[in-house]
């Protein structure tokens, strides 16, 4: 019986050991499994990347390109005159009140000076206050004024440069096109000739 007991123990401690030699070879497996996996669907992911690449590239026209670059550009070139002419009458509206304010702050002074010439000294109170609030308007507006001009100097200055890089690159686009009508025709006659 006692042989039998270590016997028993014995055999449990192969069979667990086995068992854990299993699982072991079953996780690495598994783990080559995965990586095998993982690799092929890699190098997959990859071929296709590459036809879908030499596809778009056999559609892409050079030419094609650089004309909807340009057209680009003249867009936004719109699109900033506009922002340009907003901004400007903005800033026109902006003078006009600053202008009226500046108006206001003077006739009310007058009519102060006018008040205290006919002894009425609260009338002439009263006018020193409005003028006051239209002495402070003013000061604002021509603060808003003074930054609404930078930023219409910045936009006029920025509109002048996409200018200059659009006639720059209409003028790259031409030379461009005839590179790539030259190099068209260079391949056509080395085919010719291979032939």
């Amino acid at each position: 019986l006692q042989i039998s007991n270590s016997m028993l123990i014995e055999a449990v401690t192969r069979a667990v050991s086995l068992r854990a030699v299993q699982v072991r070879q079953s996780n690495v497996n598994r783990f080559k499994c995965n990586a095998i996996r993982s690799n092929l669907f890699d190098r997959l992911t990859r071929v296709v990347r590459s036809y879908a690449n030499a596809i778009l590239s056999s559609f892409e026209d050079p030419e094609k390109i650089l004309d909807q670059a340009v057209l680009e550009m003249n867009d936004d070139l719109i699109k900033m005159r506009q922002a340009t002419a907003q901004v400007l009458a903005s800033q026109k509206r902006l003078e006009n009140k600053y202008k009226a304010a500046e108006q206001a702050d003077a006739d009310w002074y007058r009519r102060a000076q006018l008040a205290l010439q006919k002894g009425e000294e609260d009338l002439a109170r009263e006018a020193l206050k409005r003028r006051k609030s239209y002495a402070e308007n003013a000061s604002s507006l021509k603060a808003q004024l003074d930054q609404q001009k930078s930023v219409v100097e910045n936009l006029v200055s920025n509109t002048r440069l996409l200018e200059s890089k659009i006639a720059e690159a209409k003028q790259k686009k031409d030379t461009l096109k005839a590179r790539a009508q030259s190099a068209k025709t260079a391949t056509k006659v080395s085919e010719m000739l291979g032939n």
